[in-house]
């Protein structure tokens, strides 16, 4: 069964490229090392370029849990910034146009109340997914729920560029962010450039 997980990490201001450098030999090394790794993409928060989220698919629990007590991992984590938040995640709904590359992510934590979670949910995978499909310069949508923190949300959008972002930030966005206001629910974004990325399936 497959394994979705999010890091959220930050690295020390002198710390962070040795912290990026690490991560991409890993992933590089990820067929030999750790083949129960599908895919990762790292992110890096634009504006504070120590602040990372990496978004990975494993094979299986198991699997990711190898990679996270290995000694690459825990030595990194130790020298060169404070502990990651590892967040274990359900995903409700996928949509991707294959023919283009994301260089952009957008990401949004959503917090609802436990009343309205469901309804949260039914507004995220409902008309306002279709319409969000239809944007131009939209790449890839993910929605996922937080396995362990009731009522959390985690909503990826992937852009082919900064500028698609920005123009869905001031159309379709501010409909989507209106319904989920009028449901309770709070937004936390992060906004990245792909710093780093694996995919089993194309390194084979």
């Amino acid at each position: 069964m497959a394994f979705f997980v999010a890091i959220h990490q930050e690295a020390w201001p002198d710390r962070l490229e040795q912290l990026l450098s690490t991560i991409r030999e890993h992933l590089a090394a990820s067929l030999r090392v750790h083949p129960g790794r599908r895919s990762t993409r790292v992110f890096q928060r634009l504006g504070r370029p120590t602040q990372l989220l990496a978004l990975g698919l494993w094979d299986t629990q198991a699997a990711f849990e190898q990679f996270r007590s290995s000694r690459t991992f825990v030595e990194t984590i130790a020298v060169c910034g404070p502990p990651p938040r590892v967040e274990v995640l359900d995903q409700l709904r996928f949509f991707e146009r294959m023919e283009h590359r994301a260089a952009v992510m957008a990401c949004s934590t959503l917090t609802a109340p436990p009343a309205n979670a469901a309804a949260v949910e039914a507004t995220l995978l409902g008309e306002q997914h279709r319409a969000v499909e239809r944007v131009e310069g939209l790449v890839c949508r993910e929605v996922y729920r937080a396995r362990d923190t009731a009522g959390h949300i985690l909503l990826v959008h992937s852009w082919r560029s900064l500028a698609d972002l920005e123009r869905f930030r001031v159309g379709e966005s501010v409909r989507g962010a209106a319904a989920l206001q009028e449901l309770g629910a709070t937004t936390e974004r992060f906004t990245g450039a792909l710093a780093a990325e694996f995919s089993a399936f194309s390194a084979r």
